[in-house]
This record gives C-alpha cells, sequence and structure tokens, in this order.
C-alpha cells in the first residue's frame, strides 16, 4: 500500500521549514499517519455585513456547499446533496471511481443523496437523505464497514442496516451515533479505539459498550470521543499522549471514560494527538498531545487533563486536525491554533494560542484536517488553505497557501 508522503522532516521533528512541500517524510513515520480528523456539520445562515459580498461571490460560483470535510483529500455536500471531492485518491477516497488524484473537485460516483460527510486521510464516510451509512476509500482495517477489507473507489452501503444521523472518519476506524443516540464503531482496534471493551478488529459496526447516549462521536488518531445527550464528554482508545482526557496514564482504555473534571459542555472534536471540547458558554478546552501548540492554551507540550484555550475569544464550534485545532467565534470568525501550515494566517510558525485567520472572511463552518484547513462562507462559497500535496485544497495547484484559497469550480 503506497502511503503519501505528507510532512518533511523537520516538521515531524517539532522543527518549521519555510519550505516543506519540496521535502519529503520518511517512511516509519509516513506510516504513523493514518488520521482522519474531525470536522463541525452545523450551519450559519448569511448574516451581517459579510452576507452581500459573500453571496455576490457565490452567484457567480457553480457550486456551492452546505458542509465541508477536509483531509489529505477534502469533500463537500451541496444543498441539493450532491458531493463533491478532491486531492489524494490512491485509495479511491474521492470516489468518482478511480484512483487518480483530483487537483479540483469532481462528483462521487453512484448519485446518491448525501447529507453529511466525513473525511479520513485514506477513507470518506457519508450519511444519506434515508439516514443510512456509506463509506469508500481505503480498507485494510475494514474501516468501510462493509465486512470486508477491499478497498472501494464507490461509496459502499455500511453492513447492518443501522440507521445514522451522523458518521465519521478516523484512523483506521469510523464511528456513528443512530437515530436512537447509540455509538457503533467499526474498522482498527489495536489500542480499544472502538469502545466495545476488546482490542478485536471488526469490518461491521458493533455498539459502544454501556448505556449511553450520544449526540456526537469523533474518531480521532487511535481513540474516539464523544459527547452525550447529557453534556458529558467520554473518550476511549489511546492515551498515551493524555488523549483520552482522564487525567490516567493508562495505555488505553477499551471503554468510555469520562473527560477529567465536573464541567460540561456541548460540542467535542478529536485530532490525531489530541481533543478539544467547547462548553455552553463558548469556552473551550483541549488535551492530548499539544507538542505543536494545538491545545491553544499557551503553553507546548501534554496535558492529561482539558485545560482552558487562552484568550477571552468565545466559540461556537472546534474542529480538530492533524497538529492543529480551527474554531468558529460569534459573528463566523474563524480562529486556528497549533501548526503553522494550517493556520491560515500567512506564516508557516506555529501558534499555542487561537490566532484569527487572514484576508478577512468570514465562515459558518470548518473542516480542520491534515495540515491543511477549509471553510464554507456563509453563502456557501468553499475555501481551502495550508499543505496543498496533491491537490488537496482543490484550486487546481499543488502549491502550499498560507491564507485562504478558493476551491475551483467542479471538473
Amino acid at each position: 500500500m503506497r502511503l503519501p508522503p505528507f510532512y518533511p522532516r523537520s516538521l515531524m521533528a517539532g522543527v518549521i521549514h519555510r519550505h516543506p512541500r519540496k521535502l519529503r517524510a520518511p517512511a516509519g513515520l509516513v506510516l504513523m499517519l493514518l488520521g482522519a480528523l474531525a470536522c463541525q456539520e452545523t450551519e450559519v445562515d448569511p448574516t451581517g455585513p459579510e452576507a452581500t459580498p459573500d453571496a455576490a461571490v457565490a452567484a457567480a460560483t457553480a457550486v456551492t456547499y452546505a458542509q465541508l470535510a477536509a483531509s489529505l483529500h477534502s469533500c463537500g455536500v451541496t444543498p441539493d446533496y450532491r458531493t463533491y471531492c478532491w486531492g489524494y485518491n490512491v485509495h479511491g477516497a474521492v470516489g468518482d471511481g478511480t484512483t487518480t488524484d483530483r487537483w479540483t473537485p469532481v462528483q462521487v460516483a453512484a448519485g446518491l443523496q448525501l447529507r453529511q460527510i466525513s473525511t479520513n486521510f485514506y477513507h470518506s464516510c457519508a450519511v444519506d437523505t434515508d439516514d443510512r451509512a456509506w463509506c469508500w476509500g481505503a480498507n485494510f482495517a475494514g474501516m468501510l464497514g462493509d465486512g470486508t477489507t477491499t478497498q472501494r473507489s464507490t461509496p459502499v452501503a455500511v453492513a447492518g442496516g443501522l440507521r445514522f444521523r451522523q458518521v465519521w472518519a478516523g484512523i483506521g476506524h469510523s464511528c456513528g451515533v443512530t437515530t436512537d443516540n447509540r455509538a457503533w464503531c467499526w474498522g482498527g482496534n489495536d489500542h480499544g479505539q472502538l469502545g466495545d471493551g476488546t482490542t478485536t478488529l471488526r469490518t461491521r459496526p458493533v455498539a459502544v459498550h454501556g448505556t449511553l447516549r450520544f449526540r456526537a462521536v469523533r474518531p480521532g488518531g487511535y481513540f474516539t470521543c464523544g459527547v452525550t445527550t447529557g453534556d458529558q464528554v467520554y473518550c476511549w482508545g489511546n492515551n498515551r499522549d493524555g488523549q483520552v482526557g482522564d487525567g490516567s496514564t493508562a495505555v488505553l482504555r477499551r471503554r468510555p471514560v469520562k473527560v477529567a473534571g465536573s464541567r460540561t459542555y456541548r460540542g467535542v472534536t478529536a485530532g490525531y494527538w489530541h481533543a478539544c471540547a467547547v462548553r455552553a458558554s463558548g469556552a473551550a478546552f483541549c488535551w492530548g498531545n499539544g507538542k505543536q501548540g494545538e491545545l491553544g492554551s499557551g503553553q507546548f507540550g501534554i496535558s492529561r487533563a482539558p485545560r482552558r484555550v487562552a484568550g477571552s475569544v468565545t466559540f461556537e464550534r472546534l474542529t480538530g486536525g492533524f497538529r492543529h485545532t480551527c474554531a468558529e467565534a460569534a459573528g463566523d470568525v474563524a480562529w486556528c491554533w497549533g501548526e503553522g501550515v494550517a493556520l491560515g494566517r500567512g506564516s508557516y510558525d506555529p501558534s499555542a494560542v487561537p490566532v484569527p485567520v487572514s484576508g478577512g472572511l468570514r465562515f459558518a463552518q470548518l473542516s480542520a484536517g491534515g495540515g491543511n484547513t477549509c471553510g464554507k462562507t456563509p453563502a456557501g462559497v468553499a475555501y481551502c488553505w495550508g499543505s496543498n500535496i496533491y491537490g488537496r485544497l482543490g484550486d487546481g495547484t499543488t502549491e502550499d497557501r498560507l491564507e485562504p484559497v478558493r476551491v475551483a469550480d467542479p471538473m
């Protein structure tokens, strides 16, 4: 299986390099980079002074989007349920029936009406308008959930006939919440990331252990977090760097454990080695590995329990990427922190505190990916920024973009 050269050696060592796209990561490190990173799908209607120029841009754009998902490949769902993807496609994760990398959006095959989508570095999952789950792309750990480990370049139905409100792709595993608020996961499970009490690989969905009911689940890098209907955050899986957030040094958790502290939360997101959650007040907290500043606390390091994101800005939603985090504040203002290439502020330098995305655009939804970020404006116009290996920014090039660039119209 050919895995992509994702990051330069200097970035992987924690040293920022000024021209990362010209270098490649060593193979041993590349094999670690299988994460799919969660995004938020909530939409915001156009409001305020930015709505009028944004609508003008939308009127000149062939396709607008209701939701975006960023990763080594990126995808978007339109208001009329069409799906377009672009970027790395060696394993068929773009979903157009080929294994050809796409630098601009192409429509996903099969004519499905999809309403929500999530992307991993090597696979994608989505929910259609009948609440059925579909996945496509790499399947070496059974993360497509179709009962096989066969790679698919077009969507296949997740086995079991479950009805999902949402599904999310993680690193070698996938999870979803059904219409009765139960959490189900499938795929790789060597760290207990499926939450079923075992470390057994599952090629079909299995219920997360216990009686908890979830509003959302977010699979990250070998671990998973979810927020319950009672506003509590639970995590399970790999805890090497504290990403389960329970304050312990346990190597892994095979079943859900509550994140440390008595706080309640209304949303959660998972990155590769870290997770974040937002309270009803808009205060954000993160935990896990923050060596690139992705915890946003003002420090570079590891925290095994939730730590407050620095500053006075309050947030609506959070989205965790490989080594960065982004968030939408009031007025659709975008903020990011962590690895510099993905922050959208015109620099490769990392930041351990939130910094605003450059360009003055407003974003109603953001998705943090693997060294890149995508967002849609209130009128549904898609922009991406960051690392652009394999065309994952969708602008028709493979040039890194340190500030937002509009995604090209579909082929």
